[in-house]
């Protein structure tokens, strides 16, 4: 790779070269030197408008993806924290753009809300369980389930006390 200091306009020219081995020949091809312009740092700032868009779209997408990744690991915490601060960078910028993004980013946090909800809902019933309204079929069938107990338990309590019999003399 060869970088000339001399440039044209707002331009570098950046000439590059590679050699590469031919699978099928086993012989080293080394194709023609091709020229490419190179914009400025001054010129690419960050204040053109499809930068700006491509970054913003770039920061949705990144984040997004490891969001999803963090989610599938239960880090719900840290998924939402990645969200809201790339939100908040998307924001900051000053890209027409940038509301759209954020209305992605907004619908991903509004999804991950519905999950830390829906986990914290199944924590919480697994720790109590709601106890049923108590009408008079209910109460019935706790009556039936409590008789059936106490029969099974008073039928165990034959059975143990003759436990150890069978190989008595008598």
């Amino acid at each position: 790779m060869k970088v000339p200091a001399s440039s044209i306009g707002p331009h570098y020219f950046l000439s590059v070269r590679s050699s590469f081995v031919d699978p099928s020949t086993q012989e080293l091809i080394y194709p023609k030197e091709q020229v490419v312009l190179v914009p400025r740092p001054q010129a690419a700032g960050s204040s053109t408008p499809s930068i700006q868009r491509l970054r913003n779209l770039h920061l949705t997408t990144r984040a997004t993806a490891v969001a999803r990744r963090l989610i599938e690991n239960n880090d719900l915490a840290g998924a939402y924290e990645l969200l809201s601060s790339t939100r908040a960078l998307v924001m900051k910028s000053s890209e027409r753009s940038a509301s759209f993004y954020a209305r992605g980013l907004e619908a991903e946090l509004i999804e991950l809300q519905r999950r830390r909800q829906q986990q914290k809902h199944r924590e919480s019933g697994e720790m109590e369980e709601k106890p049923e309204l108590l009408t008079p079929t209910s109460a019935w069938r706790a009556a039936e389930r409590l008789a059936k107990v106490a029969i099974t338990r008073k039928h165990m309590n034959r059975v143990s006390d003759l436990h150890g019999f069978e190989n008595a003399r008598f």
